[in-house]
């Protein structure tokens, strides 16, 4: 009796590990039939989400003309928005991707930032965007500095979607 115990447990280990399926690399049979999630979603539910796989779609908003790979996909009512961090092995995007969707697959990161890291972000965001005068980013990011400053929230925290694959559509 403890012979057949032995055998359906390791059977039934065996089957488990098999049949799991990888979601950290996708395949592309495995990405063929996903629903892509909007920021709203994404945001609404990062803390469930935080360093897993995740698939998200969006209009691209912001390129990065300053070296970095990277660029912003909006909400749906253009009141959010992803950072995307586009790594080694991808291209520098094209500024003419600006206004396109795009479906993004990576891991969702987030950043806290203190007062001091918000105000260096800001300065720095100015001076790369100085060209361009104040907009409605900066601004927000001055609020919430102020916010940080009064003492009605302890940090800032941001996230990104650090890509392991994208499509324009």
């Amino acid at each position: 009796m403890k012979i057949i115990n032995v055998v359906l447990l390791i059977t039934t280990l065996v089957l488990s590990f098999s049949c799991k399926q990888n979601t950290k690399n996708p395949t592309p049979e495995q990405t063929a039939n996903i629903t892509y999630i909007t920021v709203e979603d994404v945001l609404q539910n990062a803390n469930g989400l935080l360093k897993d796989t995740v698939y998200v779609s969006g209009i691209i908003d912001h390129v990065c003309k300053h070296g970095n790979k990277r660029f912003k996909i909006l909400s749906s009512n253009g009141n959010q928005d992803i950072k995307i961090e586009l790594g080694e092995s991808f291209e520098m995007p094209n500024p003419d991707i600006a206004g396109k969707t795009a479906k993004i697959v990576g891991i969702l990161v987030p950043y806290n930032m203190d007062a001091d890291m918000l105000k260096a972000m800001i300065n720095k965001e100015r001076e790369e965007h100085k060209e361009e005068g104040e907009n409605a980013h900066l601004s927000k990011l001055q609020e919430i500095l102020e916010q940080i400053k009064a003492g009605e929230i302890l940090y800032y925290t941001t996230y990104s979607v650090q890509a392991i694959k994208y499509e324009l559509e």
